[in-house]
């Protein structure tokens, strides 16, 4: 990412050099990837934008921390920051390799593992992930049926290309 920042042209340059060993058919999108990417860094270049992704980065794993926290109480477990925070990682990176829709029993998996890393019984950690992803998903479900609701959406209306009909066109 900092060299996308501050050596864009050595790394278009390094790319152009690798290019010349690739196939043809993989050229062009190796090329549109990597120009998509280093437009993307280069939002990083402003520190207070780089300072405010920061910050919402913070705020947002301890969010995530405290929730998994919190929830700690709802199983029979000896209740530790240090277990909130295993768990959260552990799950974190179970979810984050392709896997099944919802990450269903990857997501279950990863909190028992969390659990048994800590001597904490196996058991509990998956009655625990369970609790955690039914949490999430109400919580997600209802927060996105609330924006529907608020901005009068139908899921028809976000269909990329879909052309949006309100009562005043469709009358």
């Amino acid at each position: 990412i900092v060299l996308g920042i501050y050596c864009r042209s050595f790394l278009e340059q390094s790319r152009d050099v690798c290019l010349q060993i690739v196939p043809e058919r993989l050229a062009q999108p190796i090329v549109d990837f990597s120009n998509q990417l280093l437009d993307a860094v280069q939002v990083l270049k402003s520190k207070k934008r780089m300072a405010l992704i920061v910050w919402y980065t913070i705020l947002t794993w301890l969010s995530n921390y405290l929730i998994f926290y919190v929830l700690l109480y709802c199983v029979d477990v000896d209740v530790s920051p240090l277990l909130a925070v295993t768990t959260a990682v552990i799950i974190a990176l179970a979810v984050a390799a392709p896997s099944a829709p919802g990450f269903i029993g990857v997501f279950e998996a990863a909190g028992r593992a969390g659990f048994i890393a800590l001597a904490a019984p196996g058991d509990t950690g998956v009655t625990y992930a369970l609790l955690l992803h039914l949490f999430q998903y109400v919580l997600f479900i209802g927060y996105g049926a609330y924006v529907l609701m608020a901005y009068d959406l139908k899921f028809q209306d976000l269909i990329p290309g879909r052309k949006v009909t309100t009562d005043a066109t469709s009358s």
